[in-house]
């Protein structure tokens, strides 16, 4: 095994850095998604003084997005640490090799999650 060049550790410390501030978005994002309907009910009794019907239609959609996208946070922090093992080994054996499948998910993931919320506002107000 070689040493591994300090240049190389610390951009995948930066990589797995960079992971683990997504995942913790991803989970912060599907709590705050998952209480979105609390919020509209309250706003609308505060301010309507009563509370709509569409509310009612999409407290399932944002209770499930929610969940899914706290879970897909939870799975990313998972495979983070994998990730990390590998790369790492990976230097030490000089064979450095990108995981862009990763990073592909994660953009298709968040497309995905825009377009159903822009669906839900769309099509539930």
């Amino acid at each position: 095994m070689e040493k591994i060049d300090p240049k190389n550790l610390w951009a995948l410390n930066r990589s797995v850095l960079a992971l683990i501030r997504t995942s913790i978005s991803m989970i912060v994002l599907g709590f705050v998604v998952e209480k979105f309907d609390f919020f509209l009910k309250e706003m609308s009794l505060h301010l309507l003084k009563n509370t709509p019907e569409t509310i009612y239609e999409s407290k399932t959609l944002y209770h499930y997005l929610g969940l899914f996208t706290t879970f897909a946070g939870i799975i990313l922090c998972i495979y983070t640490i994998f990730y990390y093992k590998k790369q790492l080994r990976l230097l030490k054996e000089s064979k450095a090799k990108d995981d862009e499948h990763l990073f592909y998910a994660i953009s298709l993931f968040i497309t995905t999650f825009g377009i159903v919320i822009l669906l839900g506002m769309l099509f539930l107000s």
